[in-house]
């Protein structure tokens, strides 16, 4: 048998003491900045943290200050946590666009390193 190689798993661990974006969801698309992306010392290394409390599916796509989601997009479950690896736009900041097919709330989005 061989042996396996060790893989350093690190818990996530958010920019800024948690700060990130609530970002409005409606059946129109939204967007936000997610603050922490910009100039990122290890940027292989950024994660986001998507949660969606809501009890609908919300579609999600990153880009830059004119990205704009559709229902094609990546989609979140209700009631779910996700952990993703954004594009990187150095040395600007990720910016996150949100729409869902019908109802309204907020996802909040935080960025941060780890897994």
């Amino acid at each position: 048998m061989s042996e396996a190689t060790p893989i350093n798993v690190t818990a996530f661990q958010p920019f800024k003491g948690g700060d990130g974006v609530r970002i409005a969801v409606s059946t129109s698309s939204a967007r936000g900045v997610i603050p922490g992306t910009q100039a990122v010392d290890n940027p292989e290394r950024l994660r986001v943290l998507v949660s969606n409390a809501n009890t609908f599916p919300v579609s999600i796509l990153f880009g830059q200050d004119d990205v704009t989601a559709t229902l094609s997009c990546q989609q979140i479950l209700p009631g779910t946590q996700v952990l993703l690896t954004p594009p990187v736009v150095r040395p600007d900041a990720v910016w996150v666009a949100v729409i869902c097919e019908a109802g309204s709330g907020y996802l909040q989005v935080t960025a941060g390193y780890g897994t």
